[in-house]
């Protein structure tokens, strides 16, 4: 059975001249912060800040698939505190599009004349992390070209199969 997981990245608080908040994932999302009790809403924002214009290379900071017990063990020795942050449905779903278009090597172009949309700008709304909005049609014909895409995740109402997962979902 497939495995579906929440869109989300995991965060530790570290103490590095000072307190920061760092992304597991991706490497260069950290943030200085005054007081720990800080970190998962700074955490939030510099995340969302960050995907407001995405890196050229998506697949490196494809999210890992693996639940937050999981890492939380994995990265033990460091004595830090690790937690998630979910990305927002809308944000999600155009980062995930993103990922799915570059995995079948498709152009913005390509994939816009798949989807019968009108031009290449109407298919780059559909990536724009701040501007996506697609209709339900619109949906359905992405669902066709890109049946790997899993909505459930990109709506983050997928149930966390580990209980210490559960906290962490909003």
């Amino acid at each position: 059975m497939h495995s579906v997981r929440l869109m989300k990245y995991h965060f530790e608080v570290a103490i590095d001249e000072g307190l920061e908040v760092r992304c597991l994932e991706i490497e260069d999302l950290y943030k200085k912060i005054s007081h720990a009790s800080k970190a998962e809403v700074v955490a939030t924002q510099e995340l969302h800040r960050y995907f407001r214009k995405p890196p050229v290379f998506m697949h490196h900071a494809i999210p890992w698939d693996e639940p937050l017990a999981s890492i939380r063990a994995r990265f033990a020795f460091r004595e830090t505190k690790i937690f998630a942050v979910n990305v927002p449905p809308a944000m999600a779903f155009a980062l995930r599009l993103r990922i799915e278009r570059e995995a079948r090597f498709l152009n913005q172009t390509q994939a816009a004349e798949r989807l019968g949309l009108q031009s290449q700008s109407a298919y780059q709304r559909l990536e724009d992390t701040q501007r996506s909005n697609p209709t339900l049609g619109t949906i359905a014909r992405i669902l066709k070209l890109f049946p790997k895409l899993d909505l459930r995740d990109i709506l983050n109402c997928a149930e966390p199969s580990n209980p210490a997962d559960i906290a962490s979902v909003r």
